[in-house]
């Protein structure tokens, strides 16, 4: 048994760029969740937004002793680095030009499952993030980007 979310970490909430398929990324046609959100730190990063990196960041609580196993479907502009409790698992460029993108193993465990996207914009022009967590086993979204679950940190 899973208990779809906790409560979201320390941070300042994450802005909604728009929904999948939004102008400038457009729409990788094999992305598996449609429903999940480009998020980013500013309004209209979409369009523009400073170099910088940020830490975003949400949880997952397992209610369960037996883990889950999930695949985290990822687009960045630019890069990502994906930690789930503190371990790097994976990391993603890009992708959403392409009809493929990251697609990044997890096995979630008993408890509160933090999940961080470590994202950089290299250059200064868009920048976003839209991800979607699925049980591997029901093929069904456990958590995807969008504005009330993540939060997000500058990194210094």
């Amino acid at each position: 048994m899973t208990e779809r979310f906790s409560d979201p970490p320390t941070g300042t909430p994450v802005v909604d760029q728009g929904g999948f398929g939004i102008v400038p990324w457009g729409a990788a046609s094999n992305f598996e969740d449609k429903t999940a959100k480009w998020i980013w730190t500013s309004p209209n990063a979409r369009f523009s937004a400073a170099v910088g990196t940020y830490d975003f960041a949400a949880q997952y609580k397992i209610m369960s002793t037996t883990p889950v196993t999930a695949t985290l479907h990822i687009l960045v502009d630019n890069d990502a680095d994906v930690f789930l409790n503190g371990s790097k698992v994976g990391s993603a460029s890009l992708g959403f030009s392409a009809q493929d993108y990251a697609r990044i193993p997890m096995t979630l465990v008993w408890g509160v499952n933090d999940i961080v996207l470590h994202c950089t914009n290299t250059g200064v022009g868009p920048a976003g993030v839209c991800a979607s967590l699925i049980d591997d086993a029901s093929k069904t979204p456990l958590l995807h980007t969008e504005g009330s679950r993540w939060v997000y940190n500058k990194v210094q």
